[in-house]
């Protein structure tokens, strides 16, 4: 019966330690500082362990009672009564996707000689905030949204109370995302330092500020409290010269959330017209040509005999590099056989330059 108890006792602690190994759900920060230089950065958020009062397994501890006036300060109060209990650290009960509001409480003191309180937050877009007094936002009601700060030099008004409300909150964690030019490839990379419920991410781009498409998904890791990297390759580098990249990540739930957007710029150093392909082809083929500034620009196709068959482009495209899909099935009306046709790229440049190049190619039935 002994080795039954110990047995079970072991089970739990070992069960009870992986429950503490568990990261927040939503981790978010607050940085406050007096304009002397100390600072403090406190955390917040939303987990499903969380409670209103200490939580060990979330990181959260119970601090002993503030230094006397003159030495720095700011802890996170858990009742809203000035030098109550209070933590570093203060994570409230929500299970993501999460909506509602939380009410956290901020204490704070200036160092020996210090005249102001700075409050500094970095929010995603899913999370807002009202930061006020505990008067109802009578001396400070200021809200709180995406990268921000107050100062406050009052320093009378204390504890604050910071209001914030989650609106299907995600809990995938980005440390980073950038997008780097390799010869003709787009490379994408982007890593998460946590992951709870990450179905994956869709890769979506826009060309010369476009609207948004759709071009590859990367499968996400589900739940993951250790840093995981993704990588993506775009070679369709068509259509102009500014390429945008932005991540849709979707959690298991479907609720999703947008990454910052990343780019880059691609400048062609001199007109050129590509040869066609396939070639030779039967019915269409594709021909490209790239710009070096933006230019009016007329693409035709004319038959052996010199007559026009085709007038593909008459209008002004933007440096990059373009592609147009020709199909030699419908062209005017016009019942092309096999033999030898020839493609005219016109360009004159907004910088007063001009360019003309023929090329041949061989339509084969």
């Amino acid at each position: 019966m002994k080795n039954i108890i110990v047995i079970f006792s072991v089970i739990i602690l070992y069960s009870y330690s992986l429950i503490c190994q568990q990261t927040p759900d939503v981790d978010l920060p607050l940085t406050v500082s007096d304009n002397l230089g100390n600072s403090k950065e406190l955390r917040y958020g939303v987990d499903p362990l969380a409670t209103d009062g200490i939580d060990t397994c979330l990181g959260e501890i119970l601090l002993p009672p503030p230094p006397p006036a003159g030495a720095f300060d700011a802890r996170l109060n858990l009742s809203g009564v000035l030098n109550s209990d209070a933590t570093w650290k203060d994570y409230r009960l929500g299970v993501i996707p999460y909506s509602g509001v939380k009410t956290h409480y901020i204490q704070h003191q200036v160092g020996s000689g210090g005249t102001s309180i700075i409050f500094e937050w970095n929010m995603p877009n899913e999370v807002t905030g009202l930061l006020q007094d505990m008067f109802g936002g009578v001396i400070v009601n200021v809200t709180m949204s995406e990268v921000g700060s107050y100062i406050l030099t009052n320093l009378a008004v204390n504890p604050l109370k910071m209001i914030i409300t989650y609106d299907e909150a995600l809990l995938v964690e980005l440390s980073y995302f950038t997008a780097m030019l390799y010869g003709e490839i787009v490379k994408l990379e982007w890593a998460t330092a946590t992951e709870v419920s990450n179905y994956g991410f869709e890769i979506e781009k826009s060309i010369e500020a476009s609207d948004w498409d759709s071009i590859g998904f990367v499968e996400g890791s589900g739940n993951s409290n250790s840093p995981k990297r993704y990588y993506f390759e775009d070679h369709d580098l068509i259509g102009g010269s500014i390429f945008q990249y932005r991540l849709k990540q979707i959690d298991t739930y479907g609720a999703y959330e947008y990454s910052k957007i990343v780019g880059v710029q691609i400048i062609p150093a001199d007109y050129q017209l590509i040869q066609n392909y396939p070639n030779p082809f039967n019915p269409t083929t594709t021909i490209e040509f790239s710009l070096p500034v933006a230019s009016d620009v007329e693409l035709r196709v004319y038959n052996i005999l010199g007559q026009q068959v085709a007038a593909l482009i008459n209008d002004q495209r933007s440096a990059g590099t373009h592609s147009v899909l020709w199909n030699a099935n419908d062209s005017n009306g016009m019942k092309l056989s096999s033999g030898i046709y020839f493609y005219m790229l016109k360009a004159s440049g907004v910088d007063g330059n001009e360019f003309q190049e023929i090329k041949k190619m061989v339509l084969l039935k």
